[in-house]
């Protein structure tokens, strides 16, 4: 099911015009159906996957601003496909929206990536609200400015910097060096690298691309005190020299 108030756009959310895309995947129909019309009713699109399968398949080409994820879906539990989510370096936000109060089910959710949690019945404008709250933490961590030791990364400028001089990275090297420095206190997987790089066409890719690149940022970051380093049969992970 999918619901628009505005006309479907396949590449990107749209956090920046106010008008948000969700992922619901909820298998209960009137609980769907309830949650679409009332963000179709305020400018907002949602596709609605009621199996994890379908939800494969939006995700698969869609981006979103935010995932609305109960747990007890007909084809197996939805904490499967969240470390799903997050093995792949995904960064959208995901709410759990569950029956399930227990505190253990609460921390598992969170440990496997989740931002939040709210229990059935819920109240709507609840709901909207901390989704609201959700997409707006991640903007403004887009929007911000790292820095490991005196190298800054910024999103916004797509630029990294060393003592105020601009690296000149190309923006894939740059969209590499992002998904290092989002998930900078864990490695990520040279194929979750090469799918976030090249998405459908990676396997036309040569198999040492990601390596060449690697080796390449290497180089831009001599001298600054940064590194990636390679943890064998891992991944790669972004961090401070010595």
């Amino acid at each position: 099911m999918r619901i628009d108030a505005a006309p479907v756009r396949t590449a990107q959310p749209s956090v920046e015009d106010g008008r948000m895309r969700y992922l619901l995947i909820e298998d209960g129909p009137d609980v769907a159906r309830a949650i679409a019309q009332h963000f179709a009713g305020r400018g907002h699109s949602v596709d609605h996957a009621p199996t994890l399968d379908s939800a494969r398949d939006f995700l698969a080409v869609q981006a979103y601003d935010a995932m609305i994820l109960d747990l007890n879906l007909p084809d197996g539990n939805g904490m499967g496909l969240l470390r799903e989510v997050r093995r792949a370096a995904q960064s959208v936000p995901v709410l759990i929206l569950s029956v399930n109060h227990g505190i253990e089910t609460r921390l598992e959710g969170f440990d496997a990536g989740a931002d939040d949690y709210l229990f059935k019945p819920f109240d709507m404008r609840e709901l909207e609200a901390r989704l609201r709250g959700l997409v707006q933490r991640q903007s403004d961590d887009r929007g911000r400015v790292a820095r490991i030791g005196r190298v800054e990364i910024d999103f916004a400028g797509r630029q990294i910097r060393h003592e105020g001089q601009n690296l000149a990275l190309s923006a894939k090297d740059f969209a590499l060096v992002e998904v290092l420095v989002l998930n900078m206190n864990r490695p990520v997987a040279k194929a979750v690298l090469q799918d976030k790089l090249y998405g459908f066409a990676s396997g036309e890719v040569s198999p040492n691309a990601i390596e060449l690149r690697i080796a390449r940022i290497r180089k831009k970051l001599e001298g600054t005190g940064v590194t990636i380093r390679a943890l064998w049969g891992i991944g790669y992970q972004i961090e401070p020299e010595g």
